[in-house]
């Protein structure tokens, strides 16, 4: 049997359907002077979910083998997911999972706190993370503290290679300005076989009542005396596979409160029969404001930029072209990319704009010779100053991103700008992004809805998806229901999963 344990925290809880009473909070007698106490009602937070993000991690084997290995957090961190898109009302692209050697300190460092959420999560919006793996006790810790176990974790050194528990929430509040953060963790802890021994094993040190500060609700998997288990009739964690199931316990509008109450009777009744042991979630909150129903349909759900910088492989070349770009392009489009590279670089070095492009890119995937984002960026700024429309985007995108480039959101619009005058779609779609954001140039709706349309016209999946967006809701172009149906349809039809969720909500 492996021990495990499960907690979630959900800070500034609203939603736009469900509003509970306000709370009160109570003035102090301080010392033997007499302070009258005052009753404020805190106002609550009313404001609708706008889009639901998800970061979902899974990690069932270690590069370090002195850590044991487990069953189920892969499969629970796919099932989980799949559950958030199918049933959920997750948009598929806005669900990111990262499983076993994908799941390392650094990338998941940069997903919650660099390239992913913060490139997309707004203020109004609401941020899930899910995390199944180990968990270390405060015992094997220097200062008492708890980490998640990531991929790459050193047992010896938790703190310079494992994610402190405690950090990890307020990490992505502050990163990416969203004050609505769930966090789900399922940190299965197993080992420590020898007495006297350290290692990954659950003691009675989880103190559920002490993380669940101001505006959060904490649920943990079990009490801080007792074990939680992996199920004998399935191939996921009890708790795991009860709460998918309580979640949807009362239809589309089951809240977390009304789920919690049938996934503690569940989990209690399952462990009990098949275990003849106590296993009782617990649940603890300080939160203000209106209830969270996990999976209903968010208020403004948009498409998010491209996670890398858009196509650059087309079937195109310059009137001029020589042999040598000639060929080496005959080689990259059979996938023989190390037969390419030197070809493709005397092309570049000759200043054929789009050899220039093909070889960022192949930097970029690192295709033929070693992955480079720096070297990317050098080879599309060289393409850009040639005035490549796709190597201005794809620069503009490294500059959002971050990647190969300090970030900056000011020249992302700069090189967007120089590509969507030109009609590149993707440039124009990203350049209404930065505007209905507000990054890089000020907040401006009738901006936003200018450029998607000219995307949008173009074919641009996410562009019309967005432009559907500002049509419901008459931002920045009257509100006209029918156009929003028309922009989702076509959307829709080439797969966009925020349109197709958009479109299901306006005609049911």
């Amino acid at each position: 049997m492996i021990p495990m344990f499960s907690i979630l925290v959900t800070f500034g809880i609203g939603h736009a359907q469900s509003v509970s009473a306000a709370n009160t909070a109570r003035g102090k007698t301080l010392g033997a002077s007499s302070v009258q106490r005052r009753s404020t009602i805190e106002k609550p937070d009313l404001r609708p979910i706008m889009d639901k993000w998800a970061v979902i991690i899974g990690i069932d084997k270690f590069q370090n083998t002195s850590i044991p290995k487990l069953q189920y957090p892969s499969k629970d961190a796919r099932d989980f997911a799949k559950f958030l898109v199918e049933k959920g009302n997750f948009a598929a692209d806005h669900v990111l999972v990262l499983t076993n050697e994908q799941a390392t300190l650094g990338k998941i460092k940069e997903v919650i706190g660099d390239s992913w959420l913060p490139q997309r999560a707004r203020k109004d919006d609401l941020v899930l993370v899910f995390a199944s793996t180990h968990g270390s006790p405060k015992e094997i810790d220097v200062a008492g503290d708890n980490f998640l176990v990531v991929y790459d974790t050193d047992p010896s050194k938790l703190f310079s290679t494992g994610i402190r528990f405690a950090d990890l929430a307020p990490t992505i509040k502050d990163r990416t300005g969203c004050d609505r953060v769930v966090l789900l963790l399922d940190a299965c802890s197993s080992g420590a076989a020898n007495v006297g021994g350290k290692g990954m094993v659950r003691t009675s040190n989880f103190d559920v009542a002490a993380l669940a500060g101001e505006g959060q609700i904490v649920i943990s998997s079990s009490a801080a005396d007792q074990r939680s288990f992996e199920s004998k009739r399935y191939e996921n964690g009890v708790f795991t596979k009860q709460l998918i199931a309580s979640l949807q316990s009362n239809g589309s509008k089951t809240t977390l409160s009304e789920a919690f109450r049938n996934l503690k009777e569940q989990v209690e009744n399952e462990v009990q029969f098949d275990r003849k042991q106590t296993q009782t979630p617990v649940m603890r909150s300080r939160w203000k404001g209106g209830e969270l129903i996990l999976i209903s349909v968010p208020a403004r759900p948009r498409s998010p930029l491209p996670d890398l910088p858009s196509a650059s492989l087309v079937i195109e070349q310059p009137s001029n072209s020589s042999e040598d770009f000639k060929q080496g392009k005959q080689l990259l489009d059979a996938g023989k990319y190390a037969e390419a590279l030197p070809l493709l670089t005397t092309a570049a070095l000759d200043g054929n704009a789009i050899a220039q492009r093909f070889l960022g890119w192949m930097y970029e995937r690192g295709k033929g010779l070693p992955q480079s984002d720096t070297k990317a960026f050098e080879w599309y700024q060289k393409a850009a100053d040639c005035g490549d429309a796709k190597a201005q985007c794809n620069l503009g995108t490294m500059y959002h991103t971050g990647k190969g480039v300090l970030a900056s959101d000011v020249k992302a619009v700069e090189w967007y700008q120089k590509a969507a005058a030109q009609g590149q779609a993707t440039a124009q779609y990203n350049l209404g992004f930065m505007y209905d954001s507000g990054r890089g140039v000020p907040q401006g709706d009738t901006k936003a809805a200018e450029w998607y349309q000219k995307a949008a016209e173009q074919g641009n999946a996410d562009a019309q998806c967005n432009l559907g967006n500002m049509y419901e809701f008459g931002r920045g172009i009257p509100e006209n229901k029918l156009k929003a149906l028309e922009w989702y349809r076509k959307s829709a039809s080439q797969g966009n999963a925020t349109a197709l969720i958009n479109l299901e909500r306006l005609e049911h």
